[in-house]
């Protein structure tokens, strides 16, 4: 598992990065490099690493990494106390969804204070103390998370011998584009006792309501369990009163005004609407609807809406209005379910147990319009998705890789026979069939290709023109290999969808007269946005995929047709040259350019997608990994995606522009910076040109792979350790100033465009985030736009304007103001500026990258814990006044009151720290708000509420005595509204 961990943690410190880039927060490592300058060159260097390397890992989303393919992690979870099993059982059977503090080291990658807790309904009477587990890594430490994901369920495979009917179901679910969590699979110890063998689940949250539907901010519901004859969300009507459905139905998330008014009308058109068909798809996306329900039926996962009632979320989108239905919980799909029908290889393609309770599911299939869809959708859903030449082979390759931890696991609820013989046929265990997967999906395909037949529904496989392109083609190679290391021609095909595409029957030609002359095997598919290899050689005995034909270098032909014959893309094609492809450029739509290969990769960039940004040609500050400071050059890429640069070209002479070839496998991130070193040190590691900038003068030339400029710049003398920077960043004209290696270039402004608003050069009552009482600028931006201040210097000696410079993703919001703390820390949370005031008067200095002024002032001495403030707000003369307003409009002083204003929420500080007898909690609101304050002991439990109450926004603090508290480390807990923030406290009695 350690090569897994390395794997993720790569992945995870490449996500980081590019949800740094995309926030314009890359320039954080250039700010380190500038706090330590002897370790300049390190940081650029590591920089360089993170952004350049690893180029085949191109994972964007939260978990995109954690749950790609299929992978088995290591999960320790180490609980401090001696009855920790106990706790957790005791919050469990209490009804307490109460966490405990744990150490969790997730393959090898260890995290402190994680909230961990029992969970689960019939799955939690597994016969064993193999229990399930719900994990949320920032219950007590904000911003724990691993690939962008904070939390995670342990479900223990209950009613399933082959534990892998969670993990089919939702890769299935990934696969047809149906909303609803990711699945992987995780060994767990517990206080380093082997536990189990888990299914390793993603938590249905914010998170991942983002990445399925581009927003989170609507209400999220989830179906309660309905256990023992409680209420179930049977979609019911009970009334217009909200409160009728609070038991029915969770309210997971509630950033609306006026909730549950979604839901109750959604139940209401349902129930109350003499037209279902006309009355749901306003309030609906039918579409999530039908395919949910539809899987559930194909797959036999009566644990769910259309049986038992239970196990689904729904999400109102803000951007539609409309209700999405999400999936969970699929461990007892593949018909392991027998609290229901027990014909689950026939089930009928409307099942619902209760045509009464289930309104939601016998209103559609009763509808003839609405019935037709649903069936449609299901007949799509089964024609792609549900074959036994699709899923057998992917049942042998998650069972060979579960077989040794499914037969290590102490706890398993069945046999080693018993997994290996449920991967085939039935079995009956404790009263109950659980079909045997293989078995089960070959009837259950038989049954629905013939209920679809009785029906008379039929849903031929089309491929849209545009949705899969010939992206590339090869026609005279002699240079790539094949898999039996033969040079033959070959097709690239690229997806442009976000959906996997099944190609199974599709064909490909050389000959328009003869569309059908190959055709694509059953199974194969061609992933969202992904690639597909197709050897244009005539062996089709040999592995991959091998079409029945040869390319003529000559010139002739390709089409690609759907399986119903309908062309969907083709191109004619003159003589080829040896080596060289016809590739579109921009990748996936573009026309057809003759340049080096791509294979299986992005084909090169259109004119402004990537850039020369910044070069120095006289440097002797910056060095590259040798430690040698040698002249660079900064390309950006302005896309929203990865760029292979392999095959390009960057030079220093436009009658020469291929004079270095970036090396294979050259990938520059989204949004991110790539150094080449222009040197003419090839051999030294590191992107390393085999050409030199003259300090005189010259030229910089990128271009594609077939010589083609993308982007040039001519420029004259240059003055040593300046460089040229586009700015605006990555679209910009060249100006001279400061170097912002491997981070974004500033922005030139105009005087009054943004200016220092207030200051303070004697604080003694306001509190930066760290909790410390520094000095502070606040610049306040009049305009109607936002505002980059990346480039940008504030300065307190005009002599020497670029003391500090603002990191590339600083901005300051159109009307709004920004905090930078005069305290020469660095190192700490916010904008921490390299100097500070004096009390006895100096200036301040704001600054563009180029080093034009665009705002200052000269002051004398300060009284303490007065401001200087412009009055009027944003153009008036700088006022002394009592009353400073951070980050707030100033005002008369008159109109202000006195009390002391902090700018964010936090905890601290705590002195003592350790203590004895007691200490003070000093906490900072940033508004009014309500205030929880708890301290709770490392298992999780409550011990103290310090504070349950309404507080206005400013400086607080609170005595704690610890009275009966044993010595020890508790965790102080302040809950604002939305915000939580958690610090230790230490007793020492």
């Amino acid at each position: 598992m350690k090569q897994l961990s390395s794997a993720l943690t790569r992945v995870s410190m490449r996500s980081e990065l590019s949800r740094l880039t995309t926030r314009f927060e890359l320039s954080k490592l250039s700010a380190l490099s500038r706090c330590f300058p002897l370790s300049a060159a390190f940081f650029a260097f590591v920089f360089m690493l993170l952004t350049a390397s690893s180029p085949q890992v191109g994972f964007a989303a939260p978990g995109d990494a954690l749950f790609s393919g299929a992978q088995v992690y290591t999960i320790e979870i180490d609980f401090p106390q001696t009855a920790w099993w106990d706790s957790l059982t005791t919050y469990y059977d209490d009804g307490l969804e109460q966490y405990m503090a744990a150490t969790v080291t997730f393959d090898g990658t260890v995290f402190d204070s994680v909230g961990v807790r029992l969970k689960g309904n019939s799955s939690y009477t597994h016969p064993n103390d193999k229990k399930p587990f719900r994990i949320k890594l920032d219950e007590f430490i904000g911003g724990q998370e691993i690939d962008g994901v904070d939390g995670l369920h342990l479900n223990n495979c209950f009613e399933d011998p082959t534990f892998l009917r969670e993990k089919l179901y939702l890769d299935y679910a990934r696969d047809a584009g149906i909303p609803g969590p990711r699945a992987n699979f995780a060994e767990l110890y517990l206080n380093g006792e082997l536990w189990g063998f888990y299914s390793l689940v993603e938590h249905v949250d914010k998170t991942l309501l983002t990445s399925r539907f581009g927003n989170n901010g609507g209400n999220l519901y989830k179906a309660v369990d309905g256990f023992f004859g409680g209420p179930i969300s049977d979609f019911k009507w009970y009334g217009s009163d909200p409160a009728a459905y609070y038991a029915r139905y969770e309210l997971k998330t509630d950033d609306s005004l006026d909730p549950w008014t979604d839901l109750v009308a959604v139940i209401d058109s349902l129930n109350n609407s003499a037209d279902v068909a006309t009355a749901l798809p306003p309030v609906v996306d039918m579409s999530s609807v039908y395919r949910v329900f539809a899987s559930d039926i194909i797959l036999s996962s009566l644990d769910s809406y259309v049986g038992s009632g239970r196990n689904f979320y729904v999400y109102f989108d803000e951007v539609t209005g409309k209700m999405e239905w999400i999936l969970w919980d699929t461990g007892m799909s593949y018909g392991s379910y027998w609290g229901a029908a027990q014909n689950y290889e026939t089930l009928n393609l409307t099942y619902v147990s209760s045509t009464s309770n289930r309104p939601l599911a016998s209103k559609i299939f009763a509808d003839p319009v609405l019935s037709d869809e649903y069936l449609h959708e299901l007949c799509r859903l089964f024609t792609l998705h549900f074959s036994s030449d699709l899923l057998n082979p992917k049942i042998d390759t998650l069972a060979d890789l579960v077989r040794p931890y499914v037969y290590a696991d102490p706890r398993k609820m069945y046999t080693d026979q018993d997994f290996e013989d449920n991967l085939d046929f039935d079995l009956t265990l404790g009263g109950h069939r659980k079909p045997g997967l293989k078995s089960f999906i070959a009837a259950r395909e038989a049954d629905i290709e013939s209920q679809l037949t009785t029906l008379g529904i039929s849903c031929p496989v089309t491929i849209d023109p545009g949705a899969v392109v010939i992206n590339e083609f090869a026609a005279d190679n002699t240079e790539i290999l094949d898999p039996a290391g033969e040079a033959e021609d070959w097709i690239e095909l690229f997806n442009n969808t976000d959906e996997v595409t099944y190609l199974d029957g599709a064909y490909l030609t050389d000959d328009y007269l003869d569309p059908t002359k190959w055709q694509f095997p059953a199974g194969t598919t061609i992933d969202p946005h992904g690639y597909l290899i197709v050897w244009a050689d005539d062996d089709a005995g040999q592995e991959g995929l091998h079409a029945a034909f040869k390319l003529g270098a000559g010139g002739e032909a390709i089409m690609f047709s759907d399986p119903q014959g309908a062309v969907v893309d083709s191109v004619t094609f003159g003589a080829q040259t040896t080596n060289l492809t016809m590739a579109r450029i921009p990748n996936g739509t573009g026309p057809f350019v003759q340049g080096l290969p791509t294979f299986n990769a992005q084909n090169g960039v259109g004119t402004g997608d990537v850039v020369i940004n910044e070069f120095a040609a006289d440097n002797d500050q910056i060095l590259d990994p040798a430690g040698e400071a040698e002249d660079w050059i900064e390309m950006y890429n302005n896309t929203g995606t990865d760029v292979d640069l392999s095959g390009m070209f960057l030079s220093d002479d436009p009658g020469d522009p291929m004079k270095w070839a970036f090396p294979d496998s050259t990938v520059i991130p989204a949004l991110s910076y790539l150094i080449v070193w222009a040197d003419d040190d090839v051999g030294q590691e590191g992107l390393h040109a085999s050409f030199k900038l003259s300090a005189g003068g010259e030229d910089v030339v990128f271009s594609d792979t077939g010589g083609n400029v993308l982007d040039a710049v001519t420029f004259g003398e240059q003055t040593t350790n300046l460089t040229m920077a586009r700015i605006p960043n990555g679209t910009g004209d060249f100006f001279q100033g400061r170097p912002t290696f491997a981070s974004r270039n500033g922005n030139p402004l105009a005087v009054g465009e943004v200016v220092i608003n207030e200051f303070m050069a004697d604080n003694t009552m306001i509190f930066d985030p760290a909790g410390e009482a520094d000095d502070w600028i606040e610049l306040f931006n009049p305009t109607s736009e936002s505002i980059a201040l990346g480039g940008n210097y504030l300065s307190d000696d005009p002599l020497d304007p670029a003391k500090w410079e603002f990191p590339g993703d600083a901005t300051i919001d159109a009307g709004g103001y920004l905090i930078i703390w005069a305290d020469d820390d660095a190192t700490q949370e916010g904008l921490h500026a390299s100097f500070k005031l004096s009390a006895g008067g100096e200036d301040v200095v704001f600054s563009n990258p180029d080093f034009s002024v665009v705002d200052s002032t000269s002051f004398g001495a300060q009284t303490t814990d007065h401001s200087m403030a412009r009055i009027p707000n944003g153009t008036g003369p700088f006022v002394d006044t009592a009353a400073p307003t951070p980050g707030a409009e100033n005002s008369d002083a008159s109109d202000v009151g006195d009390a002391p204003v902090v700018l964010r929420t936090s905890i601290g500080p705590i002195t003592p720290n350790p203590f004895r007898s007691g200490t003070v909690i000093g906490f900072s609101l940033a508004q009014q708000t309500s205030v929880r304050l708890q301290v709770f002991d490392l298992q999780g439990r409550l011990l103290r509420t310090l504070l349950d109450e309404q507080m206005p926004g400013g400086v607080h603090h609170l005595e704690f005595v610890p009275d009966n508290l044993a010595s020890g480390v508790y965790l102080c807990r302040l809950q604002a509204g939305n915000e939580v923030h958690t610090e230790r406290l230490l007793t020492i009695r």
